[in-house]
């Protein structure tokens, strides 16, 4: 079942109920817990072409209760944490990411990462992405957080490597033309790579 608890969208069967909420502090990027007020904002976001191009397997429209559903039976099936990535200035939404298929035996879990088109072209993708990681190491038993990209999203895969993620493999999801670019980076390299960056960084409580 998936609950509002002080206005935060979470499942109840997730990490969520052991940890307290946070948010984290980057330089030019917060990102806060997604709220039930931000579920309309969510929604745009996932209908819009851009999104359902780069970041979903769900290449059609919904209704806004539809959309509801949806994302309630997405924490219930997978989704672990999710966040809306704000600039620092004013607290202005740019995007939002989200961590899923979390394997405590293997301690691996997913990301996905989405920016508005307008914020594209900056770093605020990029540090939105390593305050993910960050704080995903910080917080939970993970070794190895993974990304996969379609093979056509040059800019995410770019981003990847030059943040020392790896690739582990290529392939084609069961039904479906679309070829994915599966990365992964691990907690050993990401603090070796972002060690000085992430010196800065603060995770507080929401």
């Amino acid at each position: 079942m998936t609950f509002i608890i002080n206005n935060v969208i979470f499942n109840k069967i997730s990490n969520l109920k052991m940890k307290q909420l946070v948010q984290i502090l980057g330089y030019k990027i917060i990102i806060t817990p997604f709220l039930k007020s931000e579920t309309n904002l969510v929604f745009n976001w996932r209908n819009s072409t851009d999104y359902q191009n780069l970041c979903s397997c769900r290449k059609y429209s919904v209704s806004y209760s539809e959309f509801v559903e949806e994302i309630k039976n997405d924490f219930l099936h997978d989704r672990h944490e999710q966040y809306i990535i704000k600039k620092k200035t004013k607290l202005l939404p740019i995007g939002t990411i989200f961590s899923y298929n979390y394997n405590k035996i293997q301690k691996n879990i997913f990301i996905t990462t989405f920016i508005d088109t307008a914020y594209r072209n900056s770093i605020y993708g990029a540090e939105s992405h390593i305050l993910m990681l960050y704080q995903l190491f910080q917080r939970f038993d993970i070794c190895k957080i993974y990304a996969d990209v379609y093979i056509f999203n040059i800019h995410s895969i770019n981003t990847l490597l030059n943040g020392g993620y790896l690739i582990e493999s290529v392939f084609k999801k069961q039904n479906s033309d679309f070829v994915i670019c599966r990365f992964y980076i691990t907690k050993d390299i990401f603090y070796k790579k972002f060690k000085v960056f992430i010196e800065n960084y603060k995770i507080l409580p929401f």
